[in-house]
């Protein structure tokens, strides 16, 4: 029989308090009954996913500066002694997003402010109103810059991950997204005479609050 071997863990990074859902990528690694080992002391439950992935939980680490190389024992024998280090942090803290207000329906670029950021890490965004999950760009060690998808109106925090998976749970960092006043959907027709006073036809959908304050404006002329 084949010894286990580790070759890779996804992620290979996650916050201090544990909880990050950790495969271990290798091979001969199904079994009935296994565990991980985190260093030397901490020993946690997994599960045999197939031949070559097992899957368990991290455990919390005192020190959120330590990596740790983690082993994993198949069906009682020997635990592998491949050394694939698992990198713990502090997790980030978010505090606010800048703009806090916008539009629906359209992308927004935000800043996040927050701490535990990463210069030159890899880092995500997360819409808690539709749990997508986009890149981000980490500018200094308390802004991260992301690109938020069109959202419908209403109030959504912005969470942050340095693993794409454990993401904040600050819930302070609130963007409003308020409802398009109007979208144009069509104009005819597309040429006038330049003396003006023609009649032009604009389909668009409006918004109840202004169908009666309305105004066209023609190259930046009301």
């Amino acid at each position: 029989v084949s010894p286990a071997i580790v070759l890779l863990l996804q992620p290979s990074l996650g916050p201090a308090q544990g909880g990050t859902l950790l495969q271990l990528v290798g091979i001969a690694l199904a079994g009935h009954s296994v565990q991980c080992r985190f260093a030397q002391h901490s020993v946690v439950r997994a599960v045999s996913l197939s031949s070559s992935i097992v899957q368990c939980t991290t455990p919390a680490s005192p020190d959120a500066a330590e990596a740790v190389a983690v082993e994993v024992s198949v069906d009682g024998d020997i635990y592998t002694t491949n050394g694939r280090k698992f990198a713990y942090y502090n997790p980030p803290i978010v505090l606010a997003v800048q703009p806090s207000e916008g539009s629906a329906g359209v992308q927004h670029t935000v800043t996040v402010i927050g701490s535990g950021f990463e210069v030159g890490s890899s880092v995500w965004c997360q819409a808690q109103a539709t749990h997508t999950v986009m890149d981000g760009a980490c500018r200094s060690s308390s802004s991260i810059e992301c690109i938020l998808p069109p959202m419908q109106a209403g109030n959504s925090t912005i969470e942050v991950s340095l693993n794409r998976l454990d993401f904040s749970q600050s819930g302070t960092a609130l963007i409003r997204l308020h409802p398009r006043a109007a979208t144009v959907l069509s104009i005819y027709p597309l040429v006038s005479q330049a003396a003006g006073g023609s009649t032009i036809t604009i389909i668009a959908n409006i918004a109840a609050s202004i169908q009666t304050q309305l105004q066209v404006r023609f190259c930046g002329s009301s």
